[in-house]
């Protein structure tokens, strides 16, 4: 194995582990804005609306305009996950 792949290796462990430290850490904020799920998940928030557009990552806005923030649930992060 070579060296970059390791560190690709250790990369996805260590985001998973964060994760799951989440999860756990019940004094942790309940609910994530749409950028902040994607730096916890260390992808891109292109990513992040991907996912909110075909349903796999369950969102609520704080408004009934389409620009209203958008927020999703720390358990919502934690099932997509599963």
């Amino acid at each position: 194995m070579t060296d970059s792949q390791v560190w690709e290796k250790l990369e996805r462990l260590e985001l998973k582990l964060d994760s799951l430290l989440v999860l756990i850490d019940g004094k942790t904020q309940e609910y994530f804005t749409v950028k902040e799920t994607a730096d916890f998940l260390r992808c891109s928030v292109s990513s992040i609306r991907d996912k909110m557009r075909n349903g796999t990552l369950p969102f609520q806005r704080l408004g009934n305009s389409e620009t209203s923030p958008i927020l999703i649930s720390r358990k919502d992060i934690g099932e997509m996950l599963k």
